[in-house]
């Protein structure tokens, strides 16, 4: 017998969405990273800004904390 919303979940779940409709990128390098931030910041800022802030936010939150952050530079597109 078929199940709809299990068989939803299987395939949200093997594309890495998760149930509350949130997607998570794992293993992307920074330069990778950086590309989708030099991507936004192409972009109108009142479209992006948020984005922009919470994707800073979770990569920098990702990255070593040695003296000064290491990764996207953000600063500057501002």
């Amino acid at each position: 017998m078929a199940n709809p919303e299990l068989d939803k979940y299987v395939v949200n779940k093997q594309r890495g969405v998760n149930m509350n409709g949130k997607i998570k990128f794992d293993d992307l390098s920074v330069e990778e990273a950086n590309v989708i931030f030099m991507a936004l910041a192409k972009q109108p800022f009142e479209q992006v800004a948020q984005l922009f802030a919470k994707l800073q936010q979770q990569a920098q939150a990702q990255l070593p904390q040695q003296g000064q952050p290491q990764g996207p530079n953000l600063q500057a597109v501002k």
